[in-house]
């Protein structure tokens, strides 16, 4: 599980670098389904997988920032395809 953050903050930016504090190791097979969950409170994100109570990645400060406006995007690797359903964005309660 990676996080990005368009267009300064690219997986180059943070790999060239050797910054590793915006990825995480998640369990992902091929050819099944799974659910992602993000909660972003804030400049925090915090990504959850299948239902799991512990996160997968916690990102305590986007690089934007708190009052960071714009897109959501979901990005597969390239060669790898991807189907997305039931995709929810709504305000936290």
């Amino acid at each position: 599980m990676q996080y990005f953050s368009y267009p300064n903050y690219t997986f180059d930016y943070f790999r060239n670098r050797g910054i590793v504090d915006f990825e995480g190791p998640a369990d992902i097979a091929l050819d099944k389904w799974i659910t992602l969950k993000i909660i972003v409170i804030d400049e925090k994100a915090t990504f959850y997988l299948n239902n799991q109570k512990k996160p997968v990645l916690v990102v305590d400060k986007m690089k934007l920032g708190a009052e960071a406006r714009g897109n959501i995007g979901l990005f597969v690797d390239i060669g790898t395809e991807a189907f997305f359903k039931d995709l929810i964005i709504k305000p936290l309660d």
